[in-house]
């Protein structure tokens, strides 16, 4: 049994489904933002119809509605399951496998997460914010804020659109 689990496990790694060893640099993710610039603005426009829901990924969601109130999964009412799966078309042809979520004003769509010990994550990818976000740095591939702040920084790619990073404690 240990043996079989051990080759599963080995099959994933193989698979590519094993998490980064390290995050995408800022020019392959401008890169890709530019090819497939038209799907990340519908990503963007479908997310601000569905401002309350502050994060929706492949396999659930959830709706914040305030300090004090409980965070809880959208009803089929709020993000119909045809409407769900227009997202995960989005995600899977933007290679977003964590999909988005809203954090420090802005709309954030992982690239990759990076495992950083057994809690802690690195997160890079590209974020839509409607102000101008800070801190603004010319390169996020070094970490550009001290890691005891988990606030995202940002490269500016154009016109409310960036590059994020931040480190999740």
């Amino acid at each position: 049994m240990r043996a079989s689990g051990f080759v599963i496990a080995l099959a994933v790694l193989a698979s590519g489904c094993a998490p980064p060893r390290s995050l995408p640099a800022d020019a392959q993710l401008e890169r890709n933002f530019r090819t497939s610039e038209a799907d990340f603005r519908k990503l963007a426009a479908m997310s601000s119809q569905d401002a309350r829901i502050t994060r929706i990924a492949n396999d659930f969601n959830r709706v914040f509605e305030g300090v004090g109130a409980p965070v809880r999964p959208a009803t089929p009412a709020e993000l119909p399951p045809a409407r769900w799966d227009g997202y995960r078309e989005l995600f899977k042809k933007l290679s977003l496998s964590s999909g988005l979520s809203r954090d420090a004003g802005c709309l954030l769509l992982p690239a990759a997460i990076l495992q950083v010990g057994t809690v802690d994550s690195e997160e890079k990818g590209y974020a839509y914010c409607a102000e101008r976000p800070s801190p603004l740095y010319p390169s996020l591939d070094k970490t550009p804020v001290p890691v005891s702040k988990p606030l995202p920084a940002f490269r500016e790619l154009k016109d409310h659109w960036y590059l994020y990073w931040r480190y999740n404690e």
